[in-house]
């Protein structure tokens, strides 16, 4: 899974991996995923692009519940149960690097948490 803040290169960080447009990347402040979409490398190998955060509680919560479901989802294979996320990578902005921000918004409790 690629999280991050709106803006910070999820999409980008995507494409550059597939080396080729895979995901729809958004232009200026507005921001392009809404939803969390899964692009898959092979058969072995699929990255879930995540909605970015920051642009506001009520949009974070959303989001962060979208997060945290496709974090607990699983799946049984040979009886045995897996986690859909094996890895999440959070995407920083580089020409700012403000680090702060995303840790905030990824480790702040929810009203899911309460």
């Amino acid at each position: 899974m690629v999280t991050g803040a709106t803006g910070a290169g999820k999409s980008t960080t995507l494409d550059a991996l597939f080396q080729k447009s895979v995901a729809k990347v958004g232009t200026g402040t507005d921001p392009e995923t809404m939803g969390i979409d899964a692009y898959e490398l092979n058969d072995y190998f699929r990255v879930w692009d995540t909605p970015g955060l920051g642009d506001g509680v009520e949009a974070d919560y959303a989001h962060k519940k979208k997060l945290i479901d496709l974090l607990y989802k699983t799946y049984e294979n040979d009886g045995k149960l897996y986690g859909f996320i094996d890895l999440v990578a959070v995407v920083i902005e580089g020409c700012n690097r403000d680090m702060g921000t995303a840790y905030t918004l990824l480790n702040e409790r929810t009203p899911l948490e309460l």
